[in-house]
C-alpha cells in the first residue's frame, strides 16, 4: 500500500482562499441563475432524465426531514457496494463528487501533484487550497487530447497525488485499458495516489468495473451524470485499501449525506444494479445523438472532437457562447481550461429535439 503523506507546510493558504473566494467567472456549467436560459447545453446529464423510482423516493422522503440522516450511511453504502460487487467498507458517500475530491486532497496533503491539461477544473481548486505544487501534463490537440503513453514519463518519485479523468473532461475521451493497467502499477511502486475520476464512464460503452482486491487505486464516481441529479448532491468513492479510505472519512463532517440524498441513493443503487433498459437505452441515445451532432457541426465547418461519452468539444469563432446565450441556449465556454482559448466549447448530448435546436442556433450565428 501507499503509505507516503507528505503536506504542503500551507505558506499560502490564505492567500489561496482569498484568491479563490475573489473568483467571479463560473468555473463550471450550469449557471442557469445568472441568465436567462431556456436550453442548458452546459451541464452534461444522461438526457433520458431522472428515472422515475427514484424521483418517487425523493419525493417520499421528504416526511424525513425532521430526522436526522444516518451518519454511518449504512444503508446507502450498503446499496452501493452491492451494486459495484465490493464491500461496504470500500464506499465513502459525499456531497458530490467535488466534496470527495476536496476530502481526498485535504486527507494527503500532496506537496506535489500532477493533472493533465485540459481537465476539470476542481481538482486544481482542490490542490490550491492545501498549496500543492501543480505539474501540468499537456494533452496533445491534434491527437484530441487523448491521454496517451507520454503520461507515464511525467509519473516520477517525487509526486504524492495524480487525477485523471476517465473519460476525460472535455475531451471525453476514455484511457486506453492497457495504458491504464501500466499507469496503475507506476504509481503503485512509487508510492503514489492515483484518483480516477469515472463520473462520466457509465455513459460511455465501456461502463465502471468493480476494482480488484489490492488495487489501491481511488475511484471518483456519482450518480449525478448517470441519473441526471447534479441538485441532489449524491458521490461515492470506492477504494479497496483501508488505510486509505480512513483518511479521506477523517476529513468529512458527520452529515454530509441528507436524508434525501440517502433515501434516493439506495433506490438509485438497486434501480442500477437492476440493469434495466434504463442504461441501455441511455446508451443507445447518447451513441446516436453524438453522431448527427458531430455530423451536422463538421457540415458547419466546426471541428469536432472524438468523444467517448455524453458531451462534445469543439472549436469555432469565438463569441460563440455569447450569441447563442442571446437565443437562451447555454453552452459551456472552456477558455478557463488550461491549454484552451476563447475558440474552443463544451456542450452536452440531449435529446434529438433539443440537439435540433441547437443546430439550428449555431446555423444562425456563424
Amino acid at each position: 500500500m501507499f503509505c507516503r503523506l507528505p503536506g504542503g507546510d500551507g505558506r499560502h493558504f490564505m492567500d489561496t482562499v482569498m484568491e479563490q473566494k475573489n473568483r467571479t467567472e463560473p468555473a463550471h456549467g450550469g449557471d442557469i441563475y445568472r441568465n436567462n436560459v431556456s436550453l442548458d447545453f452546459s451541464v452534461n446529464l444522461n438526457p433520458m432524465g431522472i428515472p422515475g423510482p427514484v424521483m418517487d423516493e425523493c419525493v417520499r422522503a421528504l416526511s424525513e426531514l425532521t430526522n436526522y440522516p444516518d451518519h454511518m450511511q449504512q444503508g446507502l453504502r450498503e446499496a452501493i457496494a452491492s451494486m459495484e460487487g465490493v464491500d461496504a467498507d470500500d464506499i465513502i458517500c459525499g456531497n458530490g463528487a467535488s466534496e470527495l475530491i476536496m476530502a481526498t486532497v485535504h486527507a494527503f496533503r500532496p506537496a506535489k501533484a500532477l493533472i493533465t491539461t485540459p481537465c476539470y477544473a476542481g481538482y486544481r481548486y482542490a490542490l490550491e487550497a492545501v498549496g500543492a505544487e501543480i505539474r501540468e501534463h499537456d494533452l496533445k490537440e491534434p491527437e484530441g487530447f487523448v491521454i496517451d503513453e507520454a503520461v507515464l514519463e511525467e509519473i516520477t518519485d517525487d509526486l504524492d497525488i495524480i487525477f485523471l479523468g476517465d473519460p476525460n473532461n472535455p475531451s471525453g475521451r476514455l484511457i486506453d485499458r492497457g495504458l491504464l493497467n501500466r499507469i496503475k502499477e507506476a504509481c503503485k511502486v512509487k508510492g503514489i495516489c492515483l484518483v480516477m475520476d469515472e463520473c462520466f464512464k457509465p455513459l460511455t460503452a465501456s461502463g465502471t468495473k468493480a476494482p480488484e482486491t489490492g488495487d489501491e487505486t481511488v475511484y471518483l464516481r456519482a450518480f449525478t451524470k448517470t441519473l441526471a441529479i447534479p441538485g441532489l448532491r449524491l458521490g461515492y468513492i470506492v477504494c479497496r485499501e483501508k488505510a486509505v479510505t480512513d483518511k479521506i472519512r477523517g476529513q468529512l463532517p458527520e452529515w454530509n449525506i441528507s436524508v434525501v440524498a440517502q433515501r434516493a441513493g439506495i433506490t438509485a443503487a438497486k434501480f442500477a444494479q437492476a440493469r434495466s433498459e434504463y442504461m441501455s437505452d441511455s446508451l443507445k441515445l447518447i451513441e446516436e445523438e453524438r453522431s448527427y451532432l458531430t455530423e451536422k457541426l463538421t457540415g458547419m465547418g466546426i471541428k469536432v472532437y472524438p468523444s467517448d461519452t455524453s458531451y462534445l468539444l469543439i472549436r469555432s469563432r469565438e463569441g460563440l457562447y455569447e450569441k447563442l446565450l442571446e437565443r437562451g441556449i447555454l453552452i459551456r465556454r472552456c477558455d478557463n481550461f488550461s491549454g484552451l482559448d476563447g475558440s474552443y466549447f463544451r456542450f452536452a448530448i440531449r435529446t434529438h429535439d433539443d440537439n435540433e435546436k441547437l443546430i439550428e442556433a449555431i446555423g444562425e450565428v456563424i
